[in-house]
């Protein structure tokens, strides 16, 4: 009898150590997913703006893939950002979920900032891309300031 009752509570601590290990996998994996959908968002910023800027020719057609992956990744921020996905090796601050709403709002405003990328891009107007990309810039500013660790 005693050896059943230290044989489940044996079992039921394996478990529990599997599903707290299960869990900081997920957490390590959203950790890792939001990190890639950032650098992707900043490889394709960067190849826009050198063309606005004139650092690179420009080409309509680039301009217009770089803005497709743009609003693509911006509509998958939020997806990284679940609760309990704070801890590990990141630099998101707690500050995400406990002020969720304003965090929602940058990525929000974030996402209409792309929008107009887009449009700019399909028309080729690089003087108003420039403009717009400076309006990005601030708006991803504005959320690495009160969200992000330095």
């Amino acid at each position: 009898m005693q050896c059943g009752k230290i044989l489940a509570l044996g079992l039921a601590m394996v478990l529990m150590t599997c599903g707290m290990a299960a869990q900081a996998s997920r957490a390590e994996d959203t950790i890792r997913y939001r990190k890639a959908v950032m650098v992707m968002i900043k490889w394709n910023y960067e190849q826009l703006s050198q063309q606005a800027k004139g650092s690179t020719p420009f080409s309509r057609e680039e301009a217009q893939r770089q803005a497709s992956w743009l609003d693509a990744l911006s509509k998958s921020v939020l997806e990284g950002f679940p609760v309990g996905s704070h801890d590990g090796d990141t630099k998101a601050l707690p500050a995400i979920w406990s002020q969720w709403p304003q965090f929602k709002t940058l990525t929000q405003r974030m996402q209409s900032d792309v929008t107009k990328l887009q449009e700019l891009a399909q028309k080729g107007d690089v003087i108003a891309l420039k403009a717009a990309l400076n309006e990005l810039t601030r708006t991803c500013k504005a959320c690495h300031d009160d969200f992000k660790k330095s």
